[in-house]
């Protein structure tokens, strides 16, 4: 499995935080709801039930994609 790096730079005319996901290693919980199209509350039950695993970086709790790839697997595997 390859990994992208994150970039240390700005594209021009863009900003650090308008990296997509492919340029990055982890998601924050907005982001992870956004893409999944889920709520905050959906997101912190996941969890809470330890379905989706997290990491915490300082006070930031953020799913990687790692994270986010094996939690996709198990649902896709709960819904066959």
């Amino acid at each position: 499995m390859s990994r992208t790096r994150i970039h240390t730079h700005s594209p021009e005319g863009s900003t650090p935080a308008q990296a997509t996901a492919k340029e990055r290693f982890a998601l924050s919980i907005d982001e992870w709801c956004q893409a999944w199209g889920v709520g905050r509350n959906t997101a912190y039950n996941e969890i809470a039930k330890g379905e989706l695993e997290t990491i915490r970086i300082g006070g930031r709790r953020l799913v990687t994609l790692a994270q986010n790839d094996a939690y996709a697997r198990r649902k896709e595997g709960a819904a066959r």
